[in-house]
């Protein structure tokens, strides 16, 4: 099994927690800057409208143009780490003007554009390293549980971000009913740039590997790559239209929450916190999910499920005793599958892409479904609420029927299109949405998930052993990965235990691996990989059972013997009588005649005893009577 990073796995482990760490402090960046509450408190303070929030978030949209000249600047970059740092100081530094704004500028239209180019300028910076960071990131974590890594991430950043939100809503509750809003809002920011920059610094700590540059084409021809490739381009349809269709309303549930629904500010941060609870309990089971199914069936499910988030929006109304519960069922359910959304796009960008051109890859993703599909629906659609917010206000009781639920009623609608499109998502492997349902409603998947990452991050040997055991009981096919993996454990005990779960679950996907672990002598495992192939029984396990018979241990080919006579094939026939008559250990001849005569259906091991010491020319009369029972097998 290859991978694309030549970083030991225990470094690999300290370098991930540096980079989790930096996460943590750059999403508290977001949390007080960019997507809390606060913010929109803040700017609703200073006037601005629906339309403003649209082009603030249309602007930004369109910036991930600017991800083509962060892909074409790391295709010639042979470090990526120092300009990928200045890009990113620089950008969140300059947030501090949006802050400096109601100091400097007392006319309200032209204080909310200097507001709007500033985050435009702002995001521009960000997108540029986007692509610079990913790039890095792919090259850093094995491909083959890249998803994992990025979910064991992802979970403990939005656990810690619960804790942020909760205390950023009690904090910015005093200045609310204070008055102080904008006092407020500047002072949580300018701490956020600080985390910001703190994030930032980390990366000093994590180390590059050898950076696999673009082929010297045209910066056109790179661009035009991920659109040629026919096995990727379903995908980019699908980016496409799903941000079309979401950031119709996306961007204005937290508004129309403050704005509609008279909430206060602090409420509003309190139910988005509802999100991230939902994305820390689900965030390693869909990171594993990812990886065993693959990301077409579970995009394929979240297209169905996430086109009802608007609905609670929609029925929604100004009795808080009631909205409010609504809204926080809701949203703990939208961040449920936010959690697997994201690392399925993810998980498709980084590990079905090109290494050499991934960046492009990535770029001309976002490009093509945020910074052109996504850039003008919400604008668009804030003009249009807007409108309707001052000619079609319709008042039933505590029913309010505004511009804002004909936008979340479109989106709903378009939402549902998704479905279509990520059918056509090409993947290896055709694995169906039918068995990834069966694993959401499974009653242990969680506990398989809890144990599967206790296997694959644990230091403590004994924790290991105990999970890959417990694995090999519930025989539940998303620990088949993880339990491939522990094979190569640096302690036996695990490496024991995890080739018996293999056995115990039978899948044929483990029969390599556990062929590789049988004939390595320093992989001390060599009689329990035996039994577990016997346990599987396929095709591959008898080849690799067979496969230098005569070069095991005593202990392995007495495991492996039993197995051959456990898989039936008669096959194996011809290779143990040969076997036999080349023994001379009574015992091993004794197991060999007895395999033998499970696999002839011969109940007399004292009959197969007598027919192969029998003098004969050679073993063809033993084979003719074995014959007579049961037909043998085409060789192997």
């Amino acid at each position: 099994m290859t991978t694309q990073t030549s970083i030991p796995r225990e470094q690999l482990q300290k370098v991930w927690r540096i980079v989790t760490w930096a996460g943590l402090f750059g999403s508290i960046y977001g949390i007080l800057c960019i997507s809390g509450a606060p913010r929109i408190k803040f700017l609703t303070e200073l006037k601005a409208t629906a339309s403003d929030f649209g082009l603030i978030a249309g602007l930004g949209a369109f910036a991930i143009v600017c991800q083509i000249f962060g892909s074409l600047i790391n295709s010639v970059l042979r470090k990526r780490r120092t300009l990928w740092m200045l890009l990113c100081i620089t950008h969140r530094l300059l947030m501090a003007l949006v802050l400096l704004a109601p100091m400097m500028i007392f006319d309200e239209r032209l204080r909310m554009a200097w507001i709007i180019m500033i985050f435009f300028m702002h995001d521009i910076l960000a997108q540029i390293s986007v692509p610079i960071w990913l790039s890095w990131m792919a090259d850093l974590v094995p491909k083959e549980y890249i998803t994992r890594h990025f979910a064991a991430r992802q979970r403990i950043i939005a656990a810690a971000n619960i804790f942020v939100m909760i205390l950023v809503a009690i904090v910015f509750h005093f200045f609310e009913i204070s008055g102080h809003v904008i006092t407020g809002f500047i002072i949580m920011a300018a701490i956020g740039i600080v985390m910001g920059v703190a994030d930032i610094l980390l990366f000093l700590w994590v180390p590059e590997p050898q950076h696999v540059r673009a082929k010297q084409n045209s910066w056109t021809e790179n661009l035009a790559q991920p659109f040629k490739d026919a096995n990727f381009r379903p995908f980019l349809y699908y980016m496409a239209y799903w941000h079309f269709a979401t950031f119709v309303s996306a961007h204005f549930f937290s508004l129309y929450m403050i704005d509609n629904l008279g909430l206060s500010a602090t409420i509003v941060q309190l139910l988005i916190t509802a999100d991230a609870i939902g994305v820390v309990m689900t965030s390693r089971f869909w990171g594993l999910l990812c990886d065993t199914y693959g990301f077409r069936p579970v995009l394929q499910i979240l297209s169905i499920t996430k086109t009802f988030t608007p609905l609670a929006y929609i029925l929604a109304t100004q009795m808080q005793s009631v909205t409010i519960p609504l809204l926080a069922i809701m949203i703990f359910l939208d961040g449920f599958q936010n959690g697997g959304l994201v690392l399925a796009m993810q998980g498709v960008l980084l590990r079905s892409t090109p290494r050499p051109n991934r960046a492009m890859y990535i770029a001309a993703t976002n490009l093509f479904a945020i910074g052109i599909m996504a850039s003008l629906t919400p604008v668009l659609s804030g003009h249009m609420i807007d409108y309707f917010n001052h000619t079609l206000t319709i008042n039933v009781g505590a029913y309010h029927f505004t511009g804002y639920h004909i936008a979340f009623t479109l989106s709903m609608f378009l939402r549902a299109g998704t479905i279509f499109f990520a059918k056509h998502i090409r993947e290896p492997g055709n694995v169906s949405m039918k068995s990834v349902v069966k694993q959401l409603l499974s009653r242990d998947a969680m506990t398989v998930t809890r144990l599967v990452y206790r296997l694959h991050e644990s230091p403590d040997e004994n924790a290991r052993f105990t999970a890959a055991r417990k694995l090999g009981v519930l025989k539940n096919p998303m620990a088949i990965g993880e339990l491939i993996h522990a094979l190569k454990d640096k302690s036996p005990v695990v490496r024991e235990a995890a080739a018996e779960a293999l056995g115990r679950i039978g899948a044929s996907d483990a029969t390599q691996p556990l062929a590789e672990a049988l004939n390595d002598p320093s992989s001390r495992i060599q009689s329990r990989a035996a039994r577990a192939l016997g346990n599987i029984g396929d095709v591959g396990s008898l080849k690799a059972l067979l496969t230098n018979l005569d070069h095991q241990n005593h202990e392995t080919m007495s495991v492996i013997i039993d197995s051959l006579a456990q898989i039936g094939d008669s096959a194996a026939i011809v290779p143990l009588i040969c076997l036999f008559h080349r023994m001379e250990d009574p015992v091993m001849r004794l197991r060999i005649a007895a395999a033998l005569g499970k696999l002839g259906e011969t109940e007399s091991v004292e009959e197969v005893l007598t027919l192969l010491q029998g003098r004969r020319p050679d073993d063809r009369y033993f084979i003719d009577a074995l014959a007579n029972n049961r037909q043998i097998g085409s060789a192997y």
